[in-house]
């Protein structure tokens, strides 16, 4: 049986690892330090909320009172309603459908330090609020630096994460049986680092 490493960050890889089988092996690239950055001074604006790692950092830095708050459902809105948070418009979709749901005047991305992309191409005028940062992980777990050893295929789902298995397994990516790529900018980062990849879709 041939590893598939799956290098989404810890939390991802093991909910896809259970789906995807006993070939599966969490290969983590992925990590997040949240920040705590301060509020936009931006009355009444409105406040877009992509992804439920903002919510930890939103609920520390706290929200003002006069923003409506826009999530993408279900899985966003749902952790903003655990953490108390409100949340006035749940959005379907992904972060384009979001930036289309908000209003005209000003408008804020919580999201990440690689992150918001969708909404700005939408929104160019929303500020974007950095409220955590993607990490490297130390190391790879023992299973994955096992797998390494012989025959394996890798998955990828993010161009962040191509760039941290190179750091973490210098020269790997060239000897993967197959590299499996979720979307076209990480299949074309997967071709920088000299790799042969293929698309693929999330089981």
């Amino acid at each position: 049986m041939i590893p598939l490493l799956v290098t989404r960050a810890a939390d991802e890889a093991a909910a896809l690892v259970a789906r995807l089988g006993p070939a599966a092996v969490a290969a983590p690239c992925l990590a997040f330090e949240p920040l705590a950055p301060p509020r936009p001074d931006l009355p009444g604006a409105d406040l877009l909320v992509a992804s439920p790692r903002a919510v930890g950092p939103l609920a520390t830095v706290g929200l003002d009172p006069s923003w409506r708050v826009l999530a993408l459902a279900p899985a966003t809105a749902a952790v903003m309603h655990a953490a108390g948070l409100p949340v006035h418009l749940a959005v379907p979709g992904g972060g384009a459908t979001l930036a289309a749901a908000a209003r005209p005047g000003p408008v804020i991305c919580a999201t990440s330090d690689l992150g918001g992309d969708e909404v700005l191409r939408v929104r160019p005028d929303a500020v974007r609020w950095v409220l955590y940062r993607t990490v490297c992980p130390d190391a790879l777990p023992a299973a994955a630096v096992a797998a390494l050893d012989g025959p394996f295929d890798v998955l990828f789902t993010s161009p962040s994460a191509v760039r941290n298995f190179d750091r973490l397994a210098p020269g790997a990516l060239a000897r993967a049986r197959r590299v499996l790529c979720h979307g076209a900018t990480t299949l074309a980062e997967v071709e920088t680092f000299g790799g042969v990849g293929e698309l693929t879709t999330l089981p």
